[in-house]
């Protein structure tokens, strides 16, 4: 049911780009995610390792290393692009994917906190310059609208944990609302693409469009790969779903407000289809192992 409705999330919102002139609540869903997400956080030693810290770096590592061949070869599109899509943080359902596939969501969680608030405050600093847009206030304007999308639920979640015990418990057991926040997401987000580029694209190569998702793509690959060697067999799952199943609802909304040409959105937008395909297929394979392992009546 979930997998279906991700695709209709895609379908519609394609078929319906007007409805990217409500892309205004994104930033609203994001917020809700995040603390619906941050309410379900416990911080205890166990749940802290230096496989986190491995992550993070990992993902500013890729960021970088994806964005300069391509910023060396003159094309700014694809290095924006590659960016963008690589040094996204973590996604708030990560934890979910992770719980469903045996692992341990308090080690996700934890992870998707650290990533996404480190990458909150590296974005100020890094996103004009690689933009190549370091116009004066740029910074301070990147700043406020990480920070209110991240710093503000994160600091509302940690209130409600200590002073208002009923809205974790409200969290606990409405788990499903961040998976149909994030699928009202996807369906604005696609609108929203297929609304900016919808009368462009006469304009597009289709072979630019075809190397942004072959680029999403490998980006994809390389991540979930990479995650599983740093996670090693004892946070192999937890890890690789950490830096491969991205927050792109973030970069996609960065994108929009700071990249230089609409197209580049798209790179992280095209994740989103490669990591729920992915993910799709881990689960399908994680359950029919399940059933093979379950005992014979």
């Amino acid at each position: 049911m979930k997998s279906l409705l991700i695709f209709l999330a895609f379908l519609f919102g394609a078929l319906f780009p007007q409805a990217g002139r409500f892309n205004f609540l994104l930033r609203y869903l994001i917020i809700a995610m995040v603390f619906l997400s941050m309410l379900q956080a416990r911080f205890s030693r166990d749940s802290f390792s230096s496989r986190q810290i491995a992550v993070f770096a990992a993902n500013i590592f890729f960021g970088f290393a994806w964005w300069l061949p391509f910023r060396l070869l003159g094309d700014a599109t694809l290095a924006q692009a590659a960016f963008f899509t690589a040094i996204t943080p973590t996604a708030a359902a990560a934890a979910v994917v992770t719980g469903m596939l045996g692992g341990r969501i308090d080690f996700t969680i934890n992870t998707f906190i650290l990533t996404n608030l480190g990458m909150a405050m590296l974005f100020p600093a890094v996103i004009p310059p690689i933009s190549g847009r370091p116009v004066p206030g740029l910074f301070l304007d990147v700043a406020f609208n990480v920070f209110l999308l991240i710093g503000v639920p994160s600091l509302l979640a940690l209130f409600a944990q200590k002073f208002l015990p009923g809205a974790v418990l409200f969290g606990r057991k409405h788990r499903d609302l961040s998976f149909y926040l994030w699928v009202s997401a996807i369906f604005l987000i696609i609108a929203n693409a297929a609304g900016c580029i919808g009368g462009q694209w006469s304009r597009i190569p289709l072979s630019l469009l075809l190397k942004i998702a072959v680029l999403s793509l490998a980006i994809c690959a390389v991540n979930f790969f990479c995650g599983a060697l740093l996670g090693g067999k004892r946070f192999r799952a937890e890890c690789s779903q950490s830096l491969g199943q991205k927050n792109t609802t973030l970069t996609i909304y960065l994108a929009m407000l700071y990249a230089t040409d609409p197209v580049i959105a798209l790179a992280p937008t095209f994740y989103v289809v490669w990591h729920n395909v992915w993910n799709a297929l881990q689960l399908r394979l994680h359950d029919r192992r399940q059933g093979a392992d379950a005992p014979e009546e």
